[in-house]
């Protein structure tokens, strides 16, 4: 994954096809969801795990720190955090509020 990673920062577009949306969260930019042969998101990688609720039959689990985030977004954590490093970040700014 490294020498994708590598590629894409310098210019070429990678397309990953998975199931692991710790995948996801760690190198897409974008995410095209198929849902039944049908397009059910397609945009920002932040939006779908921050906004975007997969459909129940499609088996797409949502890694636990963007279910985290989503169930502290009322104490100031962003709907939008998506790493271990960025909710702890979230965390600990939000406790420096107070």
């Amino acid at each position: 994954m490294d020498v994708l990673k590598r590629f894409n920062d310098e210019g070429t577009t990678i397309i990953i096809v998975t199931h692991d949306m710790n995948v996801a969260t760690e190198y897409a930019k974008t995410v095209l969801l198929l849902h039944n042969g049908q397009v059910d998101y397609y945009g920002p990688v932040r939006k779908f795990f921050g906004e975007h609720e997969p459909p129940r039959e499609s088996g797409i689990t949502f890694p636990p720190v963007c279910k985290a985030s989503r169930q502290l977004s009322d104490l100031g954590i962003s709907l939008y955090t998506m790493t271990p490093d960025e909710f702890c970040g979230q965390i600990e700014r939000s406790a420096t509020k107070e």
